[in-house]
């Protein structure tokens, strides 16, 4: 989850690999493609796959060989047997493996096996991207094709693919103006360069037929990324469940799954509270425990100043469990996250819980917040993910 920078010297498929590890993190990026529908026979399922809890990103790669270059007319038919028809033709495949084999297991780059068949993915995009030594010669090339058999396939340089991971920072993110770019590029009345395509989609202006004028949305885009990135705060996460006994701790992929389909704004919220709740416990401060919503899921933070013996580790994840269920029940959704925090000499423990299960009424929760409500007022707000200054 966050921007990139463009790197010189690998090939098209290693630099892929380093851009989804580092915007898509391991755990959401597939590299190691191949599976066996039976013991002596070997398919490739895609060349890249990222796959972060809700939609299912696949890929495939097309570089163009600098010795191979003769003239626009060579260019034009490498474009046209390689990207729309070889390209498109592979990605049809992966859709078909995915409706004809009861298991595909990959491995992603975390080490961690998935079977491709049994994601619960609400989408899939299909993304052709490509690499050409002289760009020139593809100027007029086509941005998408639609196919009978494969679909909307979004057909991507290798350049502005590195674009969008740039201005966009989750993999929901990206996820989301794919199926934005699938409805306006089609409404299109002449051509559009990306960056146009991307300020469009930031300044929010969805239902606008496609044109230069709004590349804008990029320079206007106010950098305010330090509110909302929360890198370091996924990375403390990772190391806490690695140092667990059981690295496969049951709530570790739900958790990042449900951080990676959070928007700009509810990532705000997320982490100007995680930042409060860590300052009050390295502080020994107690303050009232304080959660947000959106329409899916609530978050709730809670304190446990440290203080002479106790709270004990069964104290304070007792603490986190009750804080969570209760702030469940008040948000009247199917799925939360809690955490907790507490002074360790000069750390910062946290932990964290994440409950899924279809709401209903508690009395005995209701009775007790009734009698004693512990948390801090929630109040409705229109929050926005991105901001521009248009002066």
């Amino acid at each position: 989850m966050g921007g990139c920078d463009i790197v010189s010297g690998m090939s098209l498929e290693e630099r892929i690999t380093e851009l989804h590890s580092g915007v898509f993190f391991r755990e959401f990026s597939f590299s190691r493609n191949n599976f066996y529908p039976t013991p002596a026979t070997q398919k490739e399922f895609a060349d890249q796959v990222v796959y972060y809890g809700e939609d299912l990103l696949v890929y495939q790669l097309k570089e163009r060989e600098t010795g191979s270059i003769v003239g626009e007319s060579s260019e034009s038919n490498w474009f046209k047997n390689v990207i729309l028809k070889k390209g498109v033709n592979q990605i049809y495949d992966t859709l078909t493996f995915l409706r004809e084999h009861s298991s595909i297991q990959l491995t992603n780059q975390k080490g961690h096996a998935f079977n491709m068949v049994d994601l619960s993915a609400s989408g899939i995009h299909k993304v052709i991207l490509f690499r050409h030594p002289q760009p020139e010669f593809l100027v007029a090339r086509q941005q998408y094709k639609i196919s009978q058999r494969a679909g909307f396939v979004h057909i991507l340089s290798e350049k502005e693919y590195e674009e969008i991971c740039h201005w966009l920072y989750t993999p929901k993110e990206i996820a989301t103006y794919l199926s934005f770019r699938e409805t306006a590029l089609p409404r299109a009345t002449s051509s559009v360069e990306e960056n146009a395509l991307l300020g469009q989609f930031l300044l929010n202006a969805l239902d606008d037929a496609p044109n230069e004028s709004f590349a804008r949305g990029l320079t206007s885009l106010v950098d305010d990324r330090e509110t909302y990135d929360i890198r370091d705060i996924i990375y403390k996460y990772r190391e806490r469940v690695e140092n667990l006994p059981d690295e496969a701790d049951a709530s570790y992929y739900p958790i990042l799954f449900e951080l990676a389909k959070l928007k700009r704004n509810d990532l705000r919220c997320f982490k100007e509270r995680y930042s409060v709740c860590a300052a009050a416990a390295m502080s020994d401060q107690y303050i009232k425990p304080t959660r947000f919503y959106n329409s899916k899921i609530g978050f709730v933070f809670a304190v446990t100043p440290q203080v002479p013996g106790g709270p004990t580790t069964k104290q304070r994840l007792t603490a986190l469990e009750n804080f969570t269920h209760a702030a469940k029940f008040l948000s009247r959704l199917d799925k939360q996250i809690g955490l907790i925090f507490q002074r360790s000499g000069s750390d910062c423990l946290i932990d964290w819980m994440y409950l899924k299960e279809p709401w209903c009424h508690d009395s005995g929760i209701a009775r007790a917040l009734e009698t004693n409500n512990p948390f801090r007022e929630v109040r409705e707000e229109m929050q926005y993910s991105y901001f521009h200054d248009l002066n």
